[in-house]
């Protein structure tokens, strides 16, 4: 190991001193500046040969200079002042924050001579300080009023499902009833077209309150509390197919479920989404039998998908993101859609509703087809808490 290389002046020390960043300067026990590095210079914008042999009074501002002797007092007493934030003065007149340290210096026979102080500009530091203070602040401000907006619109929609279920409800019982009472009791008197009137009357009675169901499902589903639970996702995916099953009256082929991979969800949210799932891959099979395919796959990050995938009338590339929206449908009732009334009457409002859900997880939904042939869907879940 070489030896560390002795210095027989203070050349050595004089250059650490004068190339440090912050304001190092030396004064006596009566506050006449000894010593003044080019950073005190920076720092205060006087020269060395303007404050050598000068009070470091002339930093203070009038209602600090007290500051001074209570700082020498302590230095002669052999005090070291640890660091403090204060105020001084720059040559230009303008005020700046510094954070001080100031310890007595010694001689040889350990009389204390005088004091050296470190002085460091923290003006622009507490500057950014303040506008992050600021900042926060107003978001903080605009977290609540999103906040308040968030309650209002939930009370807002609470109120617009309470109003569907009953206020809606009451006259369409009515008149579903009294068209039924009309089939019943004179359906053999009225005359053809009027028999067909009545008949459209019941049918649209029957739609009205297939799209009030589907709109308190889509209100609840965007609402209340979401938790997240391991996913038993081929029993959720099989109860789902049986249910479907059950609706349509017939036999169905089999629905293939590979999932090794663990995710986390609301078990009855996800539920939702298989029951939507897959009976549109039982309504859109087209001609072809509705076989469903369940399984998983990875991306880069290594976040899970759920892919639900069926053969049948599939869809086009640029109808993927409209399928999401309410009341939109790929393909008319006459387009090859099976007559499945255990299935509903398709609204437009099961892939709004599946999208929802999988957005209140933290999670994303993806459509690809191919026309006349398959349809997929795959969706993630997001991580972490679930979004209220």
């Amino acid at each position: 190991m070489k030896p560390v290389p002795e210095f027989a002046d203070d050349a050595w020390l004089a250059a650490i001193i004068d190339s440090s960043e912050d304001a190092i300067i030396s004064k006596t026990t009566e506050g006449i500046v000894t010593s003044w590095n080019r950073s005190a210079e920076r720092v205060f914008g006087y020269s060395a040969g303007e404050m050598l042999g000068k009070p470091l009074l002339v930093l203070f501002p009038p209602e600090r200079v007290g500051e001074e002797e209570r700082i020498l007092e302590r230095i002669r007493t052999g005090l070291r002042v640890e660091h403090f934030e204060t105020e001084r003065v720059r040559k230009d007149g303008h005020r700046i924050l510094v954070s001080v340290t100031v310890s007595p210096i010694r001689n040889a026979a350990g009389q204390i001579v005088g004091a050296s102080k470190i002085a460091r500009d923290i003006t622009e530091n507490r500057r950014l300080q303040a506008s992050l203070r600021l900042l926060n602040a107003e978001l903080e401000q605009r977290v609540m009023d999103r906040t308040r907006e968030l309650e209002f619109a939930n009370r807002e929609m609470e109120a617009f499902a309470t109003a569907v279920s009953h206020d809606l409800r009451a006259p369409l019982r009515a008149l579903s009833g009294f068209t039924q009472a009309l089939q019943e009791d004179f359906g053999d008197h009225l005359p053809a077209d009027a028999s067909t009137f009545v008949q459209q009357i019941a049918t649209a009675g029957q739609r009205m309150e297939t799209l009030i169901n589907g709109l308190l499902d889509l209100s609840r589903n965007t609402r209340g509390r979401l938790e997240r639970a391991p996913l038993a996702l081929a029993a959720l995916a099989q109860t789902s197919w049986r249910t479907v099953a059950r609706a349509t009256g017939g036999d169905l082929p089999a629905c293939e479920v590979n999932c090794p991979w663990p995710m986390d969800g609301d078990p009855r949210m996800v539920g939702i989404i298989f029951d939507n799932l897959l009976s549109n891959a039982v309504k859109y099979a087209g001609d072809l039998p509705p076989r469903v395919r369940i399984y998983q796959s990875r991306d880069d990050s290594q976040r899970v998908w759920l892919h639900v995938h069926n053969q049948g009338l599939g869809f086009d590339a640029h109808q993927a993101q409209e399928m999401f929206k309410p009341f939109t449908r790929v393909h008319a009732l006459d387009e090859g859609r099976r007559d499945l009334p255990g299935l509903g009457l398709g609204l437009g409002l099961g892939l709004a509703t599946v999208k929802r859900i999988v957005e209140r997880h933290g999670g994303k939904i993806e459509a690809t087809g191919v026309p006349g042939l398959s349809a997929e869907l795959r969706f993630h879940l997001g991580t972490g808490a679930p979004l209220s």
